[in-house]
């Protein structure tokens, strides 16, 4: 038997990967390649993120804002950075619209309020 602590189907399987559990012989990616690694590409951001809400606009520099809300996907799936962030409130509804360089709509959330 080997020394790993394991047993049943996976006491045999050594990790290959200094990762433990399920994963410990699963080999990393080293790329994407072809149509995928071009719509998960992720281009440079221009810079800062403008975020407006009813209290005013506020500019944060993108390289401070985490990478969810730096990029979206545009309607043809490849990531395109968001440059502003549109928050508006009505009742117990907010809408959060981030939109592109173009001005294009990116993604659109609603959050309702219990």
């Amino acid at each position: 038997k080997p020394k790993t602590g394991k047993t049943g189907a996976h006491a045999a399987v050594k990790p290959k990967t200094g990762k433990t559990g399920a994963h410990a012989a699963v080999k990393p990616k080293t790329g994407k390649t072809g149509a995928n690694a071009a719509l998960n590409a992720k281009p440079i951001h221009p810079g800062n993120i403008v975020f407006v809400d009813e209290q005013g606009e506020t500019v944060e520099p993108a390289a401070e804002v985490p990478e969810s809300i730096r990029f979206a996907k545009n309607k043809d799936g490849r990531l395109e950075p968001v440059v502003r962030v549109v928050a508006t409130t009505i009742g117990d509804q907010r809408t959060i619209r981030e939109y592109g360089e173009e001005g294009n709509l990116l993604r659109s959330t609603v959050q309702f309020r219990h």
